[in-house]
């Protein structure tokens, strides 16, 4: 297998956020990174992560993004560091 396209994920769900933040961070994180390490020890030359979180843009800046609007991943590094 030389590519990976990892497609899934736990979309958020803001009416409780205390009681789906550990599922959530479960299957995103998680979940992604053990397929990742699986996929280095298969060989696999590619691993295409694909997320469409924000795609449509943010009602806060009223605009829809773009591949001009790239920015650093949100809360990523909260739980490493």
């Amino acid at each position: 297998m030389s590519t990976i396209f990892h497609l899934a994920g736990f979309a958020h769900d803001l009416s409780c956020a205390t009681k789906n933040k550990n599922l959530y961070h479960k299957v995103n994180v998680d979940a992604t990174v053990r397929l990742a390490e699986l996929a280095v020890k298969s060989n696999v030359k590619r691993f295409v992560f694909v997320s469409s979180v924000k795609a449509g843009g943010s009602p806060i800046f009223g605009i829809c993004a773009s591949e001009k609007n790239q920015g650093d991943p949100e809360g990523i590094y909260e739980n490493n560091r």
